[in-house]
């Protein structure tokens, strides 16, 4: 029993980091209209590329938050997007949050 376990919370690892790898790729390829998906512990936040500069990306933030499951890319309606303020994040801040687990999930246009 403890062995099938174990195996499962490295598989679980080996999953996390793959998926964490995957984001940091998708990132390296942002452009203007993709959505990051934020989570804080509690909501899922999605946010929207505004603008790509050298070292700095702004986002509009979703109207609502999502409570008890990432929303998947069709619940995300385009219109509910918070357009009168502008959130910023260096690339460094972006990378950190993917690799903290902040990030969870990236819907490139």
């Amino acid at each position: 029993m403890r062995n099938w376990f174990s195996s499962l919370i490295i598989l679980f690892i080996v999953v996390a980091c793959e998926d964490t790898d995957s984001r940091l790729e998708q990132f390296q390829n942002i452009s203007k209209g993709d959505v990051y998906v934020f989570f804080d512990g509690e909501f899922y936040i999605p946010q929207r590329v505004v603008e790509v500069h050298e070292h700095q990306v702004e986002f509009h933030s979703y109207q609502f938050n999502f409570i008890k499951a990432c929303p998947e890319e069709s619940q995300i309606i385009d219109n509910e997007f918070d357009t009168n303020f502008v959130l910023s994040y260096e690339d460094v801040e972006i990378e950190n949050l993917i690799s903290t687990g902040k990030i969870v999930r990236i819907y490139s246009k």
